[in-house]
């Protein structure tokens, strides 16, 4: 079901009309003087909007901030319920030290990850607690069609985002009983509830080492998993051997040692699962089938924005549709942030999140350095093309509806789409300078990074602006090896970003390496006529060296 995730609070509507693209219509940042933080966010069926995140400092004027449970007047954790139109907020309650996840069921009650207070289960219009589960320090939740939950607890929470361990996973049913607990696999980021096919799905990567055939390097390897409810694994998917005289040995085709992790999974409102990682290469696992590395699969590719050529080391995002009962894929696509030279740079989906809505169009969010294929740039923001970004692809995926950020720093961390709106979350980048403020709740940003939320409306504009994805190229798993493809370090550090290769600008304001020099994107592929495909894409019918320095 819908969720959040994130660091400091973002949140984006966006509403759509029949024959108008999308514009700003509010914008608001949400925080105190400390560090604040969206973790993430959903749409009711009512379309009230949930935001839960960590919000040490946060005061509402004329709002009281309950404190429920376990929970203190002093509690961080906090869940935000907004109106429909984003204007006000209808009540705000306090669940424990933190809140890092957030989904919602059929009946809009929300599912809470917060932290050492467990999984809290609240009412729809967070009046009560519905029941709690002190299972350990739960990180990730979600929650399925048939009203199955199941939360993850990590081995280490320190590195709950990173190097997590196996961690150990608690499936409850609809009544609260418990199912299952099984551990994880590998390090597990995240975890979706597939209801009708039983299954918890997690995902997640390994650290390991295999010959490339010149010698033994260390390399990180991607994993997607199918659970039973009751703790039975079906399937596992990628994750590949580094035994050579395994059918499943990751470089018996050619050299696949580009670092791999997977970040995030989910269950979309069409009802498809949906899988986003990272990879430091374009010689990645994901050109081949999830169950035999010897097999090639299709992946959409299109423009320089959705293959891997000419690009090395820097942070690159693959996004698949599986099928939750085989783990079979079913199709695929990637983005790469692209610099003025036309070299590669930045798209991360760590701390971010993915999802689609009720016609297949699917969303993601995390962190970009500069050289997003903007559809809009939003005034104020200035003309770095990199942040907190929010993409939108049709259902196929061969086309970009939206790309978009309201802070060009900062980071995504939610995304959620429902009724033709689109609710997408994270932080602003420091002090907020750039941060796009319209008709807000909040005067500015407040702290050194504070949370936000914004609605977009329709503003009139034609359709048909979306770029065709599927052109200008051909399929993106026949790339092959690029210039990524040699060693990393054992911990994944210490990798040089062709950002930095390229212009050597040290860190963005994103904590990744980026180039951050103010230079304009490539014309013809970012922003102008492809703001008409709002309406087309968003409207209601009737939906090392290769190593990842992480």
């Amino acid at each position: 079901m819908a969720r959040i995730t994130g660091l400091l609070s973002l949140v984006v509507l966006v509403a759509a009309s029949n024959a108008e693209a999308q514009s700003v219509s509010v914008s608001s940042a949400l925080g105190g003087p400390m560090p604040d933080a969206v973790r993430a966010v959903a749409i009711q069926s009512d379309g009230s909007i949930l935001v839960g995140g960590t919000f040490p400092s946060l005061t509402i004027p004329s709002v009281t901030i309950r404190a429920l449970g376990a929970a203190t007047n002093t509690s961080a954790g906090v869940v935000v319920r907004l109106s429909p139109d984003a204007r006000r907020v209808l009540s705000a309650v306090r669940v424990g030290p933190m809140v890092s996840d957030l989904a919602i069921d059929s009946s809009d009650r929300a599912y809470v990850a917060a932290s050492t207070a467990g999984a809290v289960v609240l009412a729809a219009d967070l009046s009560m607690v519905v029941r709690t589960h002190d299972v350990g320090d739960v990180r990730r939740i979600d929650a399925g069609a048939d009203g199955t939950y199941a939360m993850l607890v990590p081995s280490s929470p320190a590195n709950a985002e990173s190097t997590p361990g196996e961690g150990t996973v608690h499936v409850f049913g609809a009544d609260g009983a418990r199912r299952s607990m099984f551990a994880g696999h590998r390090n597990t980021l995240d975890l979706a509830v597939h209801s009708p096919s039983q299954r918890v799905v997690l995902i997640g990567w390994r650290q390991a080492n295999a010959f490339d055939g010149t010698r033994t390097e260390p390399v990180q390897i991607a994993y997607l998993r199918g659970v039973e409810f009751g703790g039975t694994t079906r399937w596992t998917g990628y994750d590949f051997s580094t035994d050579m005289a395994a059918p499943n040995f990751i470089n018996r085709p050619t050299n696949n040692m580009a670092d791999t992790r997977g970040y995030r999974v989910a269950v979309g409102r069409d009802g498809r699962l949906l899988a986003a990682f990272e990879c430091a290469g374009g010689n990645h696992i994901f050109r081949y089938d999830p169950s035999d590395v010897t097999r090639t699969v299709s992946i959409v590719g299109g423009d320089a924005f959705h293959t891997f050529n000419n690009t090395r080391s820097e942070h690159k995002t693959f996004f698949g549709v599986f099928d939750p009962a085989t783990g079979a894929y079913v199709t695929g696509q990637q983005i790469v942030a692209r610099l003025g030279s036309g070299a590669g740079n930045t798209v991360r989906v760590s701390e971010g999140a993915i999802t689609s809505d009720e016609e297949g169009r699917v969303l993601l969010t995390g962190a970009s350095a500069f050289g997003l294929p903007l559809t809009e740039s939003l005034a104020g923001t200035g003309d770095y093309s990199g942040g907190a970004y929010l993409l939108v692809m049709s259902a196929d995926l061969r086309r970009r509806l939206l790309v978009t950020r309201v802070d060009p720093g900062g980071h995504g961390h939610g995304v959620d789409a429902r009724g033709g709106r689109i609710a997408y979350g994270g932080n602003t980048s420091d002090n907020g300078m750039n941060f796009f403020s319209r008709d807000p709740l909040q005067p500015s940003v407040v702290g050194m990074k504070d949370g936000f939320f914004a609605l977009f409306a329709g503003a009139g504009g034609a359709d048909g602006g979306a770029l065709d994805a599927s052109t200008n190229g051909s399929d993106a798993s026949n790339n092959g090896a690029d210039s990524s493809s040699s060693t990393s370090d054992s911990g994944g550090n210490g990798s040089t970003d062709a950002s930095v290769a390229d212009g050597g600008r040290g860190p963005s304001a994103n904590g990744c390496a980026c180039d951050t020099r103010r230079v304009r994107a490539p014309n013809g592929l970012v922003a102008g006529a492809i703001v008409g495909a709002m309406a087309l894409g968003l409207r209601r019918r009737g939906t090392r060296r290769r190593a990842m320095s992480h």
